[in-house]
């Protein structure tokens, strides 16, 4: 609530938030359901996807992993444009599955629209597909995710994509991949 209210004191002509995940402990549908009221308060538009701390609950319910999340906020991955800019939000937060054959289909749409519409293109994902020093990325845990996380730092790089934001290390850092 408190980084949501400073966004906002300090951009006020923002138009819209977006989350990269992790707005629970484990992913309760109490916790997240509480997270929405507090998005919901800001009375700013968002777009939101999980993060792996908002899966432990349904998956240790032997739920699909989304299920809280898609509950309480929606789809966990999305896309749209705002003043010629791709937005791309990709739910890549589960640390051992991946990206399904579903969403990476729908990646490689979302960028081919924006390239046929001359957009700048934006990603926005929870895991960092890449990090040159922390242990935060797409694949440590289960090590065929990091041959995915390669396949989309290739698709990014050959489509123009200008930046990915990730959220997972929970701090600021900027630098580019080898």
């Amino acid at each position: 609530e408190r980084a949501l209210t400073q966004a906002k004191q300090k951009s006020p002509e923002a138009e819209f938030i977006i989350g990269l995940g992790d707005y629970s402990q484990v992913g309760t549908v109490d916790e997240l359901r509480g997270a929405k009221q507090i998005f919901d308060k800001m009375s700013l538009r968002y777009f939101l996807t999980a993060g792996d701390h908002d899966l432990w609950h349904s998956r240790d319910q032997d739920l699909p992993v989304v299920s809280n999340f898609n509950q309480i906020f929606g789809p966990e991955y999305q896309s749209f444009t705002s003043k010629s800019v791709k937005i791309i939000i990709i739910h890549n937060s589960d640390n051992y599955l991946g990206i399904n054959n579903a969403q990476m289909d729908w990646i490689s749409r979302q960028i081919s629209f924006g390239k046929e519409q001359n957009n700048h293109m934006l990603v926005f994902l929870h895991e960092p597909l890449y990090h040159p020093s922390s242990d935060h990325f797409m694949g440590r845990l289960e090590p065929k995710l990091k041959e995915q996380a390669r396949t989309l730092i290739r698709l990014f790089s050959q489509s123009g994509v200008k930046k990915v934001f990730a959220g997972d290390t929970h701090y600021f850092s900027e630098y580019q991949e080898p």
